[in-house]
């Protein structure tokens, strides 16, 4: 494992732990499926693009996802979220193609893998409700944890990045009735460099006073060609989950 991924974990995991230290907190874990709508990559960013959605198909991927609220109930608070995301499989290119310095044929079968686990850490104040709307809103320090790889036969080559961005975080909750809520939550920013938009609405039921069953959809769209890597990534997501208060 690369070691600035293994320290993003550790800490990641220290966080967490944080939370259950503490007595007020809301925990979400979802599990659902992934589908890549575009996936456009390019290393370096100036040489050949091709499209992992093409090599690989559009889906769909298996993905988990963990949230933490530290004092959701608070006028402010924290929360951590853990979002792997990983696709792989086996295609064929559609024209020749120099990969990190190596060159790729067409028509040949060839595994790509496709990498990206986030890792965001956010700071966050409760505004003045809008109407039944109760509004969250602050910053998130996102941890981009990357990896792009491309095999034919003996040969391969891959490229690790890490990198981070401050996003704008953004949550509104209403309840409907005893049972039911909507939710929708946004970590955004575009900038000359890229950009990085992460929507999700959910539909909640009240199981009970402390657990909530959540149907989601989510839509996470963003990328750069300002560095060394040009890559430009579209994904949709529905999945299942349970929201828990303590």
């Amino acid at each position: 494992m690369h070691p600035l991924r293994l320290i993003t974990i550790v800490g990641s995991i220290g966080f967490a732990s944080l939370a259950f230290c503490q007595n007020d907190f809301r925990i979400d874990v979802e599990g659902g499926f992934a589908y890549q709508t575009r996936n456009t990559c390019s290393v370096p960013a100036d040489g050949s693009k091709f499209s992992y959605r093409d090599l690989l198909g559009r889906g769909p991927t298996n993905f988990e996802r963990l949230t933490v609220l530290i004092h959701p109930e608070n006028n402010s608070g924290y929360r951590l979220v853990i979002a792997p995301l990983a696709v792989n499989g086996t295609g064929r290119l559609s024209a020749a193609t120099n990969f990190n310095g190596l060159n790729f044929a067409p028509g040949v079968d060839t595994y790509g893998r496709y990498q990206f686990n986030n890792y965001r850490f956010s700071w966050w104040h409760k505004w003045k409700p809008i109407g039944d709307i109760k509004i969250r809103a602050g910053w998130t320090f996102f941890v981009r944890d990357a990896d792009v790889a491309l095999a034919q036969g003996p040969q391969s080559s891959s490229y690790y990045n890490l990198g981070v961005a401050p996003l704008y975080y953004l949550l509104a909750e209403r309840d409907f009735g005893d049972r039911l809520s909507a939710e929708f939550e946004a970590d955004a920013l575009a900038a000359p460099q890229g950009s990085a938009l992460d929507f999700g609405l959910a539909v909640g039921y009240k199981i009970n006073s402390t657990t909530k069953l959540k149907l989601k959809a989510r839509y996470l769209d963003g990328g750069t060609g300002a560095g060394s890597v040009y890559n430009f990534a579209t994904f949709n997501y529905i999945s299942l989950g349970l929201e828990f208060r303590i």
